[in-house]
């Protein structure tokens, strides 16, 4: 099946229910917006995505065969950036998940595809190839031509081991130590704890005038608490709130009055878009206003 998205935390969702629900496997790239369309078209003839579930079931269960979704994004940054970003997710029917496989090859013999036609796919359990979400380059702040375009990994898909309070809450059994979610990745955590200092050091020159100081610090924790809302993301961002409070005694050699939040919880909500034209019209929308 194919998933549209126009917003981050809503791409990365759909890829943790899937990868909860049993994919195993991914490819995730960038494609130019202006060949978007003919891309997505040869991926859905190639792996058949315009299955219906029961399609789906009957090739997994009776086929034993593996079926593949892709889920596609095109939030503010990529559209200004003009690109598409596509996750491939592979799930492996229940008796072959067990068996580490190399997934390409499996696909190249399910689906009888050429060489040509492969896509590099890495496991999810694979530490040294976990997927990643990246920020996207702004091309629009580049001061010359000589500038190149950076982005750094913001979000890594994890397993991490549920709370008693998750468990209760969840109704998760005994038996399921640890689940999926997304995590801020360690560059953008440093990332973030460098910008933070910076700011308190850029304020220490403010300090007669206390409300400047508050409101400078404020407006860029808030940044961080708009992050989006994963049991792992907001373990991470707790973990930053708590040296909050050492820098204001540190560079202001007073109490912090800000009150610290993380992120609520992301909760599943019905999708804004059904295909790519109306994706497009979603940020021409957005960019009129």
């Amino acid at each position: 099946m194919i998933y549209f998205c126009v917003k981050t935390d809503e791409f990365l969702a759909s890829i943790l229910d899937k990868v909860s629900l049993g994919a195993q496997y991914y490819c995730q790239f960038d494609v130019p917006l202006t060949k978007a369309e003919s891309i997505i078209e040869k991926l859905k003839k190639r792996y058949v995505l315009d299955q219906t579930a029961r399609q789906r079931n009957y090739r997994m269960q009776q086929k034993l065969m593996p079926v593949v979704d892709l889920v596609v994004l095109l939030n503010q940054s990529l559209y200004t950036a003009e690109k598409l970003r596509l996750c491939l997710l592979c799930t492996m029917p229940a008796e072959m998940r067990p068996i580490a496989l190399n997934c390409s090859e499996v696909l190249r013999s399910s689906y009888q595809l050429e060489k040509s036609e492969l896509d590099h796919f890495f496991s999810v359990l694979d530490r040294k190839n976990r997927l990643f979400y990246m920020s996207v380059a702004n091309p629009l702040l580049l001061k010359s031509a000589k500038d190149k375009l950076a982005s750094v990994p913001v979000y890594e898909l994890v397993q991490i081991p549920y709370t008693l309070e998750q468990r209760k809450q969840k109704n998760i059994p005994q038996n399921k130590a640890q689940g999926w979610t997304w995590r801020l990745h360690k560059e953008f955590m440093l990332l973030k704890k460098t910008q933070l200092t910076d700011v308190f050091k850029k304020q220490q020159q403010n300090q007669k005038n206390n409300p400047v100081q508050d409101e400078v610090i404020q407006k860029e924790l808030q940044k961080l608490w708009s992050l989006c809302g994963f049991r792992g993301v907001r373990h991470c961002i707790f973990d930053l709130n708590r040296n909050v409070p050492k820098w204001y005694i540190s560079y202001f050699n007073r109490k912090s009055p800000i009150e610290l939040i993380v992120p609520p919880y992301k909760i599943k909500s019905k999708r804004l878009v059904s295909n790519l034209n109306e994706a497009l019209k979603f940020h021409k929308y957005e960019v009129q206003t």
